[in-house]
């Protein structure tokens, strides 16, 4: 499993970028996974190893964990 950093314009026009983990090593195999709904890759290139590492030790949230309150 490789994590890929991606952009890409998906069949509606939307641009949609991120960090995905396929089960690819290559960059094709990866753009064809990416393309297949329709959508039109921009870029794929092999994830950035340190930004991953940072998610999966909990270094960097991708959305804060705030209790709730009721009023």
């Amino acid at each position: 499993m490789n994590y890929f950093r991606y952009k890409l314009i998906s069949p509606t026009g939307e641009l949609l970028s991120g960090i995905v983990k396929l089960p690819y090593k290559d960059v094709m195999s990866a753009i064809s996974h990416l393309e297949r709904d329709g959508g039109i890759t921009i870029y794929v290139k092999n994830g950035p190893g340190s930004l991953v590492s940072l998610f999966h030790s909990g270094c960097v949230k991708s959305s804060p964990d705030l209790p709730r309150q009721k009023y």
